[in-house]
């Protein structure tokens, strides 16, 4: 089982498609079926659903679990109903959690939390970095690699303007 978190705005389908044909591949060498758990919200969610699809299509053995929020969630929790969500994800088990993080997605960074509280292998992902060596037998974290800092920037502090004058975001973040 992979759980999927990815930011609502993450739009590169290949990055996704690429880590869940990886791990299809991985699965499928030892006789298993690989199952994908996300939150079916738009963006990386949806994105996953696809590749399910077209994965299905061409015969492989996956199979899709998604674990939307009902209407009646929004209305009874409010902005609690997606991190609750999540952490029934979490909670039903995984080999790993492959998170796709964009512009400090809250709730991919506290799903990344919940996995690493759950001692879930964490896969992380981050928009705007090259991609992360794939999951190891007995690695605890894989996590995309960010060119090094200026020694004058602080990691606590927003880095300055673009030239055109909007701020730049800073990628996904979290606590170890």
């Amino acid at each position: 089982v992979v759980i999927v978190t990815a930011s609502r705005n993450w739009d590169r389908a290949g990055e996704i498609y690429g880590a869940l044909a990886f791990l299809y591949g991985f699965v499928h060498s030892s006789g298993g079926k690989l199952v994908v758990r996300h939150g079916n919200a738009r963006g990386g969610d949806r994105i996953a659903s696809a590749w399910v699809g077209i994965a299905r299509r061409s015969g492989a053995r996956v199979q899709e679990d998604p674990h939307p929020v009902r209407p009646e969630e929004w209305v009874r929790l409010g902005k609690a109903a997606g991190p609750e969500r999540n952490q029934r994800m979490i909670d039903l088990g995984s080999n790993v959690c492959a998170a796709f993080c964009r512009d400090e997605s809250a709730g991919t960074t506290s799903t990344i939390d919940m996995a690493r509280k759950a001692r879930i292998h964490v896969w992380h992902h981050i928009y705007g970095y090259p991609a992360p060596a794939p999951p190891t037998c007995g690695a605890t974290s894989t996590r995309a690699t960010r060119p090094a800092r200026a020694s004058t920037d602080s990691p606590s502090r927003p880095r300055a303007a673009t030239s055109s004058g909007s701020p730049r975001r800073r990628p996904c973040v979290h606590t170890r």
